[in-house]
Parts: C-alpha cells; sequence; structure tokens
C-alpha cells in the first residue's frame, strides 16, 4: 500500500462556497492555493507562502471555507505571484 504524500494534493471539487472555488497544497515547497471567486465568472489564484500542511488540513474538515480562509490564512502568511504553470490545470 503506498501512503507516502503526494507532490500535490488532489485539487477540491467546486466546493460549495461562495467566497471559495478551489483549495490546494503544494508539499515540495509549503505552498497553498486558493482559488477566490471574484465575479460571477471569474476567479483569482491566491498562492501563500510556507503554509504547515495542518492550516491545508483544517479546509479538509470543515463546512466553512471562508472561515477558515479568514482565520488561519488572510494576512498570517506571505502571498506570492501565482504562476498557472506550476499547479495542474483545474
Amino acid at each position: 500500500m503506498n501512503t507516502a504524500i503526494p507532490l500535490v494534493s488532489a485539487a477540491f471539487p467546486p466546493v460549495a462556497s461562495s467566497f471559495i472555488m478551489v483549495v490546494r497544497y503544494r508539499h515540495s515547497d509549503s505552498r497553498l492555493n486558493v482559488v477566490l471567486r471574484t465575479g460571477l465568472n471569474s476567479v483569482s489564484h491566491v498562492d501563500y507562502a510556507i503554509v504547515p500542511y495542518d492550516v491545508y488540513e483544517r479546509f479538509l474538515s470543515t463546512d466553512s471555507f471562508g472561515k477558515i480562509y479568514n482565520s488561519f490564512v488572510k494576512g498570517k502568511f506571505e502571498s506570492v505571484p501565482h504562476v498557472d504553470e506550476e499547479w495542474p490545470p483545474l
């Protein structure tokens, strides 16, 4: 049985949130990618550097993605430029 942590955690399917569409985590550099809904048909990718995995795990067991984002991510970690080519397509 393979229990290795994947290089990139699987992207969430679109979540039931009016604010957050997808949250992904990359283990190789502890980067968190949050896809925010910015309009009816638009999104904004925000990457955060050096985020502990346990912060990402909070998203895996929540019913309020916005609350986790606002309480544990926004303003707590450095926002870094998002590069589409560094992430698998949604």
